[in-house]
């Protein structure tokens, strides 16, 4: 049977991006003034999305609270792939998964693209909170 060709738009707006959180349950999905930026709540976790003008999407969660070394960043980055972690100027900890869309992005992979970050976001929490300080 064939199988039929999900709709891609090119570039996703921050405002499709809001409704589709809305509709998956995400929690608090809000267009920022700047409107190019999106946040939404994930198990405690405030995620930002960032649009760019050429239609890529860089998902984005600040880890407050406590000094992060350089070394625990780096075994994060060794040890796991998609997200990457940061330390701010500050010694607060970033994580950070871009995602291409000059090729057009679909729901169904913006769905997957928002679960994927939301659960490395969760990971990335575990792994800072087993980290002695």
């Amino acid at each position: 049977p064939a199988v039929a060709a999900e709709q891609k738009v090119h570039k996703y707006s921050p405002e499709r991006l809001v409704d589709l959180l809305k509709k998956e349950g995400y929690g608090s999905p809000t267009l920022l003034a700047e409107k190019k930026v999106v946040t939404f709540k994930s198990e405690g976790l405030t995620i930002f999305v960032l649009s760019d003008d050429d239609g890529d999407q860089s998902f984005v969660c600040g880890f407050k609270g406590r000094t992060v070394e350089l070394s625990e960043m780096n075994e994060w980055n060794r040890s796991r792939r998609f997200a990457r972690a940061f330390v701010d100027k500050d010694g607060g900890a970033f994580l950070q998964y871009d995602v291409v869309g000059v090729l057009g992005l679909s729901d169904e992979v913006t769905k997957k693209n928002v679960a994927l970050f939301a659960a490395s976001a969760r990971t990335f929490r575990t792994f800072l909170a087993g980290r002695s300080i």
